[in-house]
């Protein structure tokens, strides 16, 4: 379940493969490293991707101190006697 997609997503990574053609697939080394990082588009998704996770950390950091102040022990009302 994990290691044949992480395999199989690796040899995609290094390859060229137009399904278009009847070629198939062509092995590439690392070109498609060098057009990822000298993409501009890259470098500003991940920099969106890296945003958005810090804002889902912070989220789930305030909810779960919501939760735990919740979740505390409150003490009996005092009956005055």
């Amino acid at each position: 379940m994990v290691v044949f997609p992480l395999l199989f997503a690796l040899w995609i990574g290094f390859s060229d493969w137009n399904l278009a053609s009847l070629t198939g697939r062509r092995f590439n080394g690392l070109d498609n490293l060098r057009r990822m990082i000298t993409d501009p588009f890259y470098a500003n998704a991940l920099v969106n991707m890296i945003l958005y996770c810090l804002a889902i950390a912070v989220e789930y950091a305030i909810a779960f101190g919501l939760a735990l102040l919740l979740n505390q022990q409150t003490l009996p009302a005092n009956s005055g006697a």
